[in-house]
């Protein structure tokens, strides 16, 4: 019987990466009274769960409860106690968790046990290291973002307003044709009057689609794009200079932003091989573990996995002239903090021009200081425009991952 102990703390990465590479038969898990109060052994079995291992049942797992987390002594009565209760159990530790001096006290209790192996994960969480004869393993299992947030206490509630296999390559294509577009004034003019439509049945309590009248002066300028709209809306109807029809809520949220979102969403999917990324998803929503509660700053446009961490991608289109100072940066690092994790990127892919410096023409300077401060990379129009225009040159042009790669700042890691 293989037997792991898990020093439980707020980040659950190198533990859950351990037990997946070692796969040991049952866990001991060391929790302290402010681990416990933050639920954190629990959160840690429900990420294992998540990723389709069953320690959560009580014939595969015991937690400790260690009251003293500076004690070294009160620490390795606890590891007594447990290996006494398996005598004839293979013992291995990871002493990445919990206090320094419960990372001591494992150290110095399991080097004198026979055939017990102690590991280390550094915090690039790439390998773990064998302090018992120097080797070590590649911790190469691809976390899920569920698994990742689950450890934090959260759960995908996956209430996304427009699902993923709904989106068809039509949908692409006119996201497509909107980003490589974005600064064309009839473009420009045409989702204006869709967002004003829209606005104005939400202030009439009509949040359900969208009836468009042709009293609503709903024109359009560019055939390119009305081809489009025919093509992916079927109900939608051609009158003159006009467009009338009913749009669902779904259809609402593409023509109100939500191409900016597919755009990004599906070049990252499709390129996630040579990306170096994995579990790229649309749309999710977040809420604490065992809860659907959510509220706005819950949803994540675009997440992803990268090196072992979450990557949020917001998207933001249109005017966003309540938002001249950039707040929206405040909002994703809020997003980010709220996990708690050490390690979360963050980008912003925004086609609004309220970033841009009208003088020089490059985005605002305290903008790009704030970015920097909060680690988010900012994709600006000009720079999605170029990759649109590269994939519609080629879609299967080398440039392309080489686009997002850098534009996107997601260069993989070189894994040793």
């Amino acid at each position: 019987m293989k037997n792991m102990v898990c020093l439980i703390s707020d980040q659950h990465m190198p533990n859950l990466l351990t037990v997946h590479a070692v796969k040991p038969d049952f866990l001991v898990l060391i929790e302290t009274d402010r681990m416990q109060k933050k639920n954190a052994a629990q959160n840690f079995l429900k990420a294992l769960e998540t990723g389709g291992l069953a320690f959560q049942v009580k014939n595969k797992h015991r937690i400790y409860h260690l009251l003293d987390e500076n004690s070294i002594s009160a620490a390795k009565n606890i590891f007594q106690s447990a290996t006494s209760q398996y005598p004839d159990a293979q013992w291995i530790v990871n002493i990445t968790g919990g206090t320094k001096p419960m990372s001591i006290a494992a150290y110095d209790f399991f080097r004198s046990q026979r055939d017990a192996v102690i590991y280390y994960v550094p915090l690039n969480n790439l390998n773990a290291l064998n302090f018992t004869d120097g080797s070590s393993i590649k911790l190469n299992y691809k976390v899920t973002a569920k698994e990742f947030l689950a450890g934090y206490g959260f759960s995908f509630t996956e209430e996304s307003e427009i699902k993923e296999g709904a989106v068809s390559e039509q949908w692409f294509n006119t996201s497509l044709y909107l980003v490589s577009n974005y600064n064309n004034q009839k473009v420009t003019n045409f989702l204006k009057n869709i967002s004003r439509i829209s606005r104005e049945n939400n202030r009439q309590g009509r949040k359900n689609g969208l009836d468009i009248l042709a009293s609503d002066g709903l024109k359009w300028e560019d055939r390119d794009l009305l081809g489009h709209i025919l093509t992916i809306f079927p109900t939608i109807k051609e009158n003159g200079n006009l467009i009338t029809g009913k749009l669902t809520a779904p259809e609402v949220c593409f023509l109100t932003g939500g191409w900016l979102e597919i755009f990004v969403w599906f070049l990252l999917s499709r390129h996630s091989d040579i990306l170096g990324i994995w579990d790229v998803h649309l749309g999710y929503h977040i809420g604490t573990n065992g809860s659907n509660a959510m509220d706005e700053m819950n949803e994540l446009d675009i997440s992803l996995m990268q090196d072992q961490t979450l990557c949020i991608v917001e998207c933001k289109t249109g005017e966003q002239k309540h938002d001249k100072e950039g707040n929206v940066l405040y909002k994703i690092e809020a997003v980010k903090r709220q996990f708690g994790a050490i390690k979360v990127k963050s980008c912003l892919a925004t086609t609004s021009d309220n970033m841009i410096d009208k003088k020089t023409n490059k985005m605002k300077k305290q903008l790009e200081m704030r970015a920097a401060i909060y680690q988010c990379n900012i994709v600006l129009g000009d720079q999605l425009q170029k990759i649109a225009n590269e994939y519609l040159e080629n879609p299967d042009s080398p440039e392309l991952g080489v686009l997002l790669a850098r534009e996107f700042h997601l260069t993989p890691e070189v894994r040793s």
